[in-house]
């Protein structure tokens, strides 16, 4: 492995921007089974992490916490429109 590829697969890892979780509901989770897929370089098949391995389970949650936080996002919109379309002036 060359020392460029070296580095640069260490510098992801100490970054801080490599995460191994899946972002479930607004928190970084592990999967439920605690299982994982490793994860290659192509380039060079060195092992960059082993992320977890999300199943049905875990992606039922995250699709229902999405749709939650969609649906609140919707109701505020709709109530902000509601409030300031009171200050229209029609003629």
């Amino acid at each position: 492995m060359s020392m460029d590829a070296q580095s640069v697969s260490e510098k992801l890892r100490s970054s801080g921007l490599l995460r191994t979780q899946g972002l479930i509901g607004g928190k970084w989770l592990d999967s439920y089974d605690n299982k994982t897929i490793k994860v290659n370089n192509p380039a060079t098949g060195e092992i960059i992490a082993d992320v977890a391995c999300m199943g049905t389970k875990e992606t039922n949650d995250a699709i229902a916490s999405s749709y939650e936080a969609f649906t609140c996002m919707l109701l505020f919109f709709i109530t902000l429109a509601s409030f300031f379309s009171s200050f229209l002036i029609l003629p």
